[in-house]
C-alpha cells in the first residue's frame, strides 16, 4: 500500500530524514518542537510524544505515517517523545528497523535543574508529594547526561546524533537551531525565538482540575485523538483555566536534597554548546 511518505520519495527530492529526539523531558523538547512547527520543509508531527517507538506501542507503522503532513518540500519529519531515554536499548535498535537513516537527538540539562523542573512538573499537574517522596520514584543515573548520551552514541554508532545544550537554548537559541536543523538538512527560517513555548512549569489553580486534565489528556491519548489532544495543549484559554502565571517555588532545603540524591551526578560538567556526533553530511 503506498503511503504519503512513499509519494514524497518519489518525487524529484531527495527522501526526507527521519529524526527521533529520544528526550529526556524538561530539557527543552517543547522549545524543539515548537521549533520543528515553525519550519516549513519539517513535517511535524500532530502530536508531540507518540511513542511509536516504545516497548508495547499499539500504533502500527501506518498510524504512525498518518501523524505527519508530508509534501513536496518536506526535508525531515520525526517524533519527540521524553520519556524514549528510559527504554532507549529497545527504541533505538526499533527506531533503526523501520528507518535505518534516523538521525537521534538527545537533550543535556544541568542535572539538579533539570530534576528541580521535572518536580515542579509533577506539582503542575496536580499530583501532592514531597520531594523526597518524589525522589524514591526516581533512578540517579537517569539524570547523567555522560550516561545519556553514552548510552546513545552505543546504540546508534553508525547514525548522526545531535546533543542539544538546555543552556544554549536559552543563551542564544538562534545557534542552537542552526546546528539543530543543519543536522536534518534543514534550513533555518525567520524566526522570533522569544515567542516559542518553554513550557514552564506554574501553580495550579486547583489541584483537582489540574488532574482531571491529566486524566483526560491519557484518555485522549490512548483513543487516539491526538488533534484534540495537542489542540488542548496548546488552548491559551485551557491553559488560563487550568493554571496560574505564579512559578513554583522550591525551598533551600529541598535544594539540598537534591543535591544530595544526585550526588556525584550534580559535579559533572554541564553542555554549553550543541553539538553534532558522528557526524555525516545528509543529502
Amino acid at each position: 500500500m503506498e503511503t504519503k511518505i512513499d509519494k514524497c520519495q518519489d518525487s524529484i527530492l531527495p527522501s526526507p530524514t527521519h529524526f527521533c529526539v529520544v528526550g529526556p523531558g524538561k530539557a527543552g523538547t517543547t522549545w524543539l518542537y515548537e521549533l520543528f512547527k515553525k519550519c516549513d520543509h519539517i513535517a511535524n508531527s500532530k502530536i508531540k510524544e507518540a511513542y511509536f517507538f516504545s516497548e508495547g506501542s499499539n500504533l502500527s507503522y501506518s498510524d504512525y505515517l498518518s501523524l505527519f503532513r508530508f509534501n513536496q518540500e518536506t526535508k525531515a519529519f520525526g517524533d519527540i517523545s521524553n520519556q524514549y531515554y528510559m527504554n532507549i536499548e529497545w527504541v533505538v535498535p526499533r527506531c533503526l528497523e523501520f528507518f535505518p537513516d534516523s538521525v537521534f537527538v538527545i537533550m543535556l540539562r544541568d542535572p539538579l535543574q533539570r530534576l528541580l523542573s521535572c518536580y515542579r512538573f509533577e506539582l503542575k499537574q496536580g499530583r501532592r508529594l514531597s520531594l523526597a517522596e518524589y525522589l524514591n520514584c526516581l533512578k540517579k543515573i537517569d539524570f547523567s547526561n555522560a550516561n545519556l548520551l553514552s548510552n546513545l552514541l552505543e546504540l546508534a554508532p553508525n547514525n548522526k546524533i545531535i546533543a542539544v545544550a538546555f543552556s544554549e537554548l536559552n543563551n542564544d537559541p538562534e545557534a542552537a537551531a542552526v546546528t539543530i536543523l543543519s543536522g536534518l538538512g534543514v534550513d533555518l527560517p525567520d524566526i522570533d525565538f522569544s515567542a516559542l513555548n518553554k513550557n514552564a512549569s506554574v501553580q495550579p489553580r486547583s489541584a483537582s482540575v489540574a488532574r482531571i486534565g491529566r486524566a483526560v489528556a491519557g484518555t485522549l491519548r490512548k483513543t487516539r485523538q491526538f488533534s484534540t489532544l495537542q489542540r488542548c495543549k496548546s488552548s491559551v484559554f485551557l491553559n488560563k483555566l487550568i493554571y496560574t502565571a505564579s512559578p513554583i517555588d522550591i525551598n533551600r532545603s529541598d535544594i539540598s536534597l537534591a543535591e544530595e540524591f544526585l550526588g556525584e551526578v550534580a559535579a559533572e560538567p554541564v553542555p554549553i554548546k550543541t553539538e553534532i556526533f558522528n557526524s555525516e553530511v545528509i543529502r
